[in-house]
């Protein structure tokens, strides 16, 4: 195999609020140890997603230091961080004003952890969640670039040639699609050893100068213990010259106008197919995702038309911002990740913006109904073995077997 031009992005995020012992032991598995790694190995190069969300919990529960590496890396140019909204929601559900209350929120967070070192020319869009008005906004707020996976393109998966460059129709915005199967195998059980790696590059006939994957850092060393040591090997090996995206996008010569389709970095053609693009966090024939978003689109309306001064609503808005985060909608998928106390909890927090607003008594009954009825559902298909269900049709359609938590998913 030829040495390829390997571009590497990783997405690191923590729910607000998240539990603090798994943080913190997120913290010690992975985050520590790779941007240790990473200063003591400069030639390698990477793109690095942060929202604002983790880095608010790291500062606060002792991981000032990985911060600080963090900004080092930058303040050299080993690594580039792109912008994003702070508390993970999902760009496409969402009206315009949240989503760009957020990437302001996200860019006050970094500019006061990393300085003028915080210089983001990419956007990412959580779960790479797209739609063609959220591409036309991106490419309106002036960034340079964003990653989807390759299923955007088309709809299909193998349509991406990967040695060419991509533009959004009729905008500057350039658009950088992952590989998404060799991506894959940082969250699956079958990447034993670097060797698996490199024989998955050599079999795919689209990796010839070029390689692009786009995983979750949590995948290295906290979801997966070996996966560690196996990325930083890989990283090192003469057969690749990493890049950051930025990098990668110089070496271009062609370039092809392209309109991607609405789809999520997990989409399956099947959901694309049926009108799904978001499968996993609305999912029309899911009842449990059908009021959540009810819910949601209430508070949101409930706190834009509050006749309360702006510093009086202060507390109820940013609480909101946190309520948004997408991590509710996946745990009442079932497909396969599901939690009854998660999604009942994340209802609660919609609740508790209202009560600190001076709502109509019929918003704060229709709000109390549809929390009511989320806690009912969800205790149902807890009670009846539908989510077991759901859950397990949904993993006996994959072919590989997942890595979560340091456990495999069955």
């Amino acid at each position: 195999m030829s040495r390829v031009f390997w571009a590497n992005f990783f997405h690191m995020y923590q729910p607000p609020d998240w539990n603090r012992r798994v943080v913190k032991r997120v913290i010690r598995e992975c985050y520590r140890p790779f941007f240790r790694l990473l200063k003591q190995q400069p030639s390698i190069r990477l793109t690095l997603n942060l929202c604002g969300s983790v880095t608010e919990q790291m500062e606060s529960l002792g991981a000032a230091d990985v911060v600080a590496d963090i900004r080092r890396l930058l303040e050299r140019k080993q690594i580039e961080v792109t912008a994003t909204v702070k508390y993970h929601p999902l760009v496409p559900l969402l009206p315009n004003t949240e989503i760009v209350r957020q990437i302001a929120l996200n860019d006050e967070c970094h500019r006061s952890a990393f300085g003028s070192a915080y210089n983001p020319r990419g956007f990412y869009l959580p779960e790479m969640c797209y739609s063609e008005r959220t591409g036309r906004m991106i490419a309106k707020l002036g960034y340079a670039w964003t990653i989807l996976d390759e299923i955007s393109l088309t709809g299909t998966l193998g349509a991406v040639d990967f040695e060419r460059g991509y533009r959004l129709n009729k905008t500057p915005l350039k658009l950088i699609f992952r590989n998404r199967t060799i991506s894959d195998l940082f969250f699956m059980d079958a990447l034993k050893s670097p060797d698996v790696f490199l024989t998955v590059v050599q079999r795919d006939p689209r990796v010839h100068g070029r390689l692009i994957t786009g995983v979750d850092i949590e995948n290295l060393g906290h979801h997966n213990p070996r996966l560690l040591k196996t990325w930083f090997t890989l990283a090192r090996s003469r057969r690749f010259r990493l890049l950051t995206m930025s990098e990668l996008l110089r070496t271009y010569r062609r370039w092809e106008s392209a309109r991607p389709v609405a789809s999520n970095w997990a989409s399956r053609e099947s959901e694309l197919l049926h009108d799904h693009p978001y499968y996993l966090w609305k999912n029309k024939q899911n009842t449990i995702h059908r009021m959540q978003w009810k819910l949601t689109e209430l508070t949101i309306r409930a706190v834009k038309s509050s006749d309360q001064p702006y510093a009086q609503q202060t507390g109820a808005r940013q609480l909101l911002d946190k309520a948004l985060a997408s991590d509710q909608y996946w745990w009442a998928s079932a497909s396969p990740w599901w939690s009854v106390e998660l999604v009942s909890a994340a209802a609660r927090k919609y609740l508790a913006v209202l009560a600190l607003l001076n709502c109509p008594k019929a918003t704060c009954r229709q709000a109390q109904r549809l929390y009511t009825g989320i806690v009912t559902e969800t205790r149902r298909w807890q009670r009846s073995g539908l989510a077991r269900n759901i859950r397990q049709a949904y993993l006996n359609t994959e072919t590989f077997t997942r890595v979560f938590g340091g456990k495999t998913v069955t």
